[in-house]
């Protein structure tokens, strides 16, 4: 998941489709993005979110980004979902059981998935 701190996202799906996860009030909400179904969402500053691409073709996003103060590397940087969240995001994913998934890291001593930037 990606948590900008100076940044605002503004993303348009250009062609295939993929679910955009943010975090809101301590629950995974899904946003399902489709080409046939243009629309812009807006994540600002401070909004854990990822993108879960299921779909059998590659996902175009454009991302028109609002810069709110100086980059941060850090900014840029995937960090691994939340322990509690892993079953919702597995849920969202559509796996099973998604702690025996290859993909699954540990960070800090908790288990955690990197989302991946675009899907």
């Amino acid at each position: 998941m990606f948590c900008h701190r100076h940044q605002t996202d503004q993303l348009i799906l250009l062609r295939g489709w993929l679910d955009l996860v943010v975090l809101q009030n301590a629950r995974l909400e899904r946003i399902t993005l489709r080409e046939d179904e243009p629309v812009m969402v807006r994540i600002p500053p401070g909004v854990p979110h990822g993108a879960i691409n299921n779909g059998r073709q590659s996902a175009t996003v454009v991302n028109a980004v609002i810069r709110h103060g100086p980059s941060d590397p850090l900014d840029f940087r995937s960090r691994p979902v939340p322990a509690s969240l892993l079953g919702q995001w597995g849920a969202l994913a559509g796996e099973r059981d998604p702690a025996d998934r290859p993909g699954w890291e540990e960070s800090n001593g908790r288990r955690g998935r990197s989302a991946p930037a675009g899907g």
